[in-house]
């Protein structure tokens, strides 16, 4: 049981929660609806992940500051979604090469990507030269060609990024519009980035004797921290923000915070299906700490898995700790309330497993 006196995330959840009791709470309702309403059939048009729709619209609906904000919330709900969708897309991506091979399901997976970081980059008006820091191959081209759903997903992020720009040129002036079209660029791109050394990662250690070393707790909590999408996410209440670039400054420690605590929660509701995916887990780590096997199914009751839960919940309920410090300081605007108030439902959602809506 998480908790804290400093970030009371319970009660953050009952004061944002839809629902008839309050005021804001038939709001939330009324603005969860709405973006129901239109989420949906954008979803429809682009192929996205049609059993994520909800919870992606739950997302946008609670994490938007009040009064009712629609083009934000509707924002952050297609961002979520359309995360969802590629995270999907890469996870099942058919890697069987071990590693130092490069057949066709790993080159298959590169010419997706290009094709997908190629879209954003020109969406943007940005060169191949300001992401090469990042190593994507933009000139791979499998056999296969573009996926379809490559090309929707490429389609679906013009659609987000030029409502990320309409909503920088009413909110800020040039520089502030520049910062955020470069920076939700940026956050696309590391996040895809980091999605696919996870999957490459995975297949390394299926191939490595005895599933391969472990990193340490701390450094792979702070590499999983991105492939979370908590920053990346955060870009579109961004865009509504009068100074863009000195909002985000003031919210970084804070964000990576919250996407500490959301790496950690997502590794617990979700150890069995990582495991299976041959993914490396904070729970995994945990277990090799205290010297258990890290790689053996455990069942739920089992001892050693409760006491690798315990330990990884004292990780948690420190980061929370350090999440309620840096929430204290946190700007009173649109990117601010966002940062506040996300954690709080991502801890109250992954109570019940996994990301689903809190009860």
């Amino acid at each position: 049981m998480i908790s804290s006196q400093l970030y009371d995330w319970r009660t953050v959840i009952n004061e944002n929660k839809p629902g008839a009791g309050t005021e804001a709470g038939a709001a939330r309702a009324e603005l969860l609806r709405a973006v129901m309403t239109r989420l949906a059939p954008w979803a429809e048009r682009y192929d996205l992940l049609k059993d994520r729709i909800e919870v992606s619209a739950y997302t946008g609906a609670v994490s938007t500051k009040l009064p009712p904000s629609f083009p934000d919330a509707f924002l952050v709900a297609r961002l979520v979604l359309w995360s969802f969708t590629m995270d999907y897309c890469v996870d099942r991506a058919h890697l069987n090469e071990a590693p130092g091979q490069r057949g066709d399901g790993l080159g298959h997976l590169e010419t997706q990507l290009a094709a997908v970081v190629k879209s954003a980059l020109e969406t943007a008006g940005m060169a191949p030269e300001e992401i090469a820091h990042l190593g994507f191959n933009l000139s791979m081209e499998g056999p296969a060609g573009v996926d379809q759903r490559s090309i929707l997903l490429s389609s679906a992020w013009r659609d987000i990024f030029n409502d990320l720009d309409e909503a920088a040129v009413h909110a800020s002036d040039a520089e502030g519009r520049k910062f955020v079209r470069t920076n939700a660029t940026r956050q696309l791109l590391g996040l895809i980035r980091s999605w696919r050394q996870e999957r490459v990662d995975s297949i390394a250690r299926q191939h490595a004797p005895g599933g391969g070393a472990l990193p340490e707790m701390e450094d792979y909590v702070s590499q999983g921290a991105l492939s979370t999408g908590f920053s990346y996410t955060a870009i579109g209440p961004s865009a509504f923000e009068p100074s863009p670039e000195a909002t985000w400054k003031a919210c970084f420690d804070a964000m990576d915070s919250g996407a500490r605590i959301t790496r950690l929660c997502n590794d617990m509701g979700n150890y069995e299906a990582e495991l299976d995916e041959g993914k490396i887990n904070a729970l995994i780590i945990a277990l090799a700490q205290l010297g258990f096997d890290p790689f053996h199914r455990y069942h739920a009751a089992s001892p050693e898995l409760k006491r690798a839960k315990e330990l990884l919940q004292s990780h948690l309920e420190s980061e929370v700790k350090r999440f309620a410090l840096l929430s204290t300081v946190l700007p009173n605007g649109r990117l601010g309330f966002w940062v506040r108030t996300t954690p709080a439902f991502v801890l109250a959602m992954y109570e019940r497993g996994n990301y689903v809506e809190p009860a």
